[in-house]
């Protein structure tokens, strides 16, 4: 286990926000986002990918703070 997890705290509206954005919706709100910038393309659309499977790495550790230290000792509440 890394030494980290055992200090590992986290806002529970940036959880939430995570949590609202897997399963493909990171890459759908950022595409529509991005659309609009004025200097589009912002991100190759071969990143996407990568950023959806981040995301399922940074959501994996999450439960492993909270399986480690427990959810309440991990999300504080803003």
């Amino acid at each position: 286990m890394c030494v980290w997890l055992v200090g590992c705290r986290l806002r529970k509206s940036t959880y939430e926000n995570l949590l609202a954005v897997q399963g493909g919706s990171l890459t759908r709100n950022l595409r529509k986002a991005l659309d609009r910038d004025p200097v589009a393309p912002i991100l190759e659309p071969a990143w996407f990918p990568a950023l959806e499977r981040r995301l399922k790495v940074i959501l994996a550790l999450v439960e492993r703070c909270f399986t480690a230290n427990g959810r309440g000792k991990v999300l504080v509440h803003d």
